[in-house]
């Protein structure tokens, strides 16, 4: 399975959700295509820029999804909702780290000139459990671009957005990716604190 991430920007976060979760066309097609929409994340500092989060089998499957007439119909007829039309932001195989409350996460880029090198330092050093437990913060998965593999996002489950900027500041932080430094094409990205809203 891989998670692709459809980058929405909506007038009204509210109304446009309440008619995401109930929309038919959407729920019938994904469980023709062998889909799942486990959740939505949601910008916390723009509230009308969210990802919708779906799981499917592989890229070709979600490309057929995503191109099929009904859904194309269906953005078009909702197109008053959308700021800009929908976009695939990226596709991802997920590699997980600890099963934690994700009510909020943040997002944290990387560019990488070894991913599986970077990963084993990541899950041992920066990852490491209990490593951040004070500021409430748990690396809970890596997301791997299915494309360009050097691409990841790693995603912490954090408390407030306060938390995921101390931790970026913390000493022992700038330590860790100085450690790890000959496996990045550059630093790290903040990409922000997300609300997660559940689906399924």
């Amino acid at each position: 399975m891989i998670g692709v991430h459809v980058a929405h920007q909506v007038k009204d976060f509210d109304d446009w959700f309440q008619n995401f979760k109930t929309a038919p066309v959407r729920n019938d097609l994904e469980r023709e295509y062998g889909l799942k929409t486990p959740r939505v994340i949601q910008d916390v500092r723009n509230p009308g820029h969210c990802n919708v989060v779906v799981q499917a089998p592989d890229a070709d499957t979600f490309n057929k999804f995503w191109n099929d007439p009904q859904i194309i119909s269906a953005l078009e007829k909702r197109s008053d909702e959308f700021i800009t039309p929908p976009q695939i932001w990226g596709m991802f195989r997920s590699h997980n780290l600890e099963n934690e409350n994700e009510s909020h996460i943040g997002l944290v880029e990387h560019h990488l000139k070894d991913f599986d090198a970077w990963f084993e330092a990541f899950s041992i050093g920066t990852a490491g459990k209990g490593r951040f437990s004070d500021y409430g913060m748990t690396a809970i998965r890596v997301l791997q671009n299915i494309e360009t593999p050097g691409h990841c996002i790693a995603v912490w489950a954090v408390p407030d957005e306060d938390a995921l900027g101390k931790f970026r500041a913390d000493p022992r932080t700038v330590a860790q990716i100085e450690k790890i430094s000959a496996h990045l094409e550059k630093p790290p990205e903040l990409l922000g604190t997300w609300k997660v809203h559940q689906i399924q």
